[in-house]
């Protein structure tokens, strides 16, 4: 059990073990793991919006609407504030709150916006948006009540590319019909990828995200064929990556075989044209690699104006307060 909130901030995966968690639509406080049910962070705590009377504390929709519309912005004053005294010994919450893989690839993904000249992997180009936590949703999505082999979207990092937020839910993500450039990214500083899902316990974060990229591409009716890049990207430290920590999910062999074993169990073979249509071709133009985060930050400073390598700083403080060794 995790309270929602530390869900939320970590994009539904569990901080301690990196387990993925479940989602809360009944706003119930808590979430829970998917598959490793004996990690005991945040066991038995709770969010919770209501008064000690139990008088609900959350404003109406419409009210909220009317706040939003007229945010001044200055509470981002007092935000700034309270991160700026986060290495310090004055600071009012841990500095893995700030420092931590998930900034680390916002900051990144916003220079190369900035900086569209600059040919990369995390680039953007014209027309093109980055995203933070989307969701990605899934070929198998339950298709009834009590679906024992269905799965809920999946948590994306990142993302860049012509695409929309929000068309059916919250943060779902869903292809722009003339979309030319989708790139999914998974950032990580000192854990692996996620090894499966309940329903699927095989069925790995680098299987599970290619096969929502091709369902997206589906969706849209957008062929592979037609993207100028079309990737996922795991971003970790060199060391990882020289461990080979990801070497075995990342091939596309891999992640064939796993996804071709997800389709398998549905015995009314209703998978199979998808997968014969849609993953076998986006498997052919797909790229599937880790990136170092020293290799980003030697690109974004060799391109970059300012003087102090400001992302390297950073990259640093997140392995010094997540307590990442070489």
């Amino acid at each position: 059990m995790v309270r929602t909130s530390t869900a939320e901030r970590h994009g539904y995966r569990c901080p301690a073990c990196g387990d993925e968690l479940s989602q809360d639509p009944s706003g119930k406080g808590f979430v829970k793991h998917m598959s490793n049910r004996d990690c005991r962070f945040e066991a038995g705590e709770r969010d919770t919006s209501e008064s000690p009377a139990g008088t609900s504390l959350a404003p109406t929709s419409s009210a909220l609407e009317a706040r939003i519309a007229s945010f001044s912005g200055r509470s981002i004053e007092r935000v700034r504030s309270i991160l700026e005294r986060v290495t310090t010994s004055e600071r009012v919450m841990p500095p893995t709150e700030l420092f931590n893989e998930g900034w680390l690839l916002r900051l990144a993904l916003d220079w190369f916006a900035g900086h569209p000249d600059v040919s990369h992997p995390l680039g953007k180009p014209a027309g093109a948006r980055w995203y933070s936590e989307a969701l990605l949703p899934s070929q198998f999505a339950a298709r009834s009540r009590g679906d024992s082999l269905a799965e809920t979207h999946t948590h994306a990092d990142g993302a860049v590319g012509h695409f929309r937020i929000g068309h059916t839910g919250k943060g779902d993500l869903a292809l722009e019909s003339g979309a030319s450039h989708f790139v999914v990214l998974e950032a990580k500083l000192n854990s692996k990828l996620s090894f499966g899902v309940k329903n699927a316990p095989g069925f790995d974060q680098a299987a599970r995200t290619v096969a929502c990229i091709a369902h997206i591409l589906s969706v849209a009716r957008v062929r592979p064929e037609q993207m100028s890049r079309l990737g996922f990207f795991v971003v970790a430290p060199t060391a990882q990556i020289e461990r080979r920590v990801f070497a075995t999910e990342l091939t596309k062999e891999s992640i064939r075989q796993k996804v071709e074993r997800r389709v398998r169990a549905y015995k009314s073979r209703a998978q199979d044209h998808w997968f014969s249509n849609w993953l076998l071709p986006v498997l052919d133009f797909i790229d599937v690699e880790a990136l170092s985060w020293e290799s980003v930050a030697t690109t974004i400073e060799a391109h970059d104006n300012e003087t102090e390598a400001w992302f390297t700083e950073f990259y640093e403080c997140s392995l010094y307060y997540n307590r990442v060794l070489a």
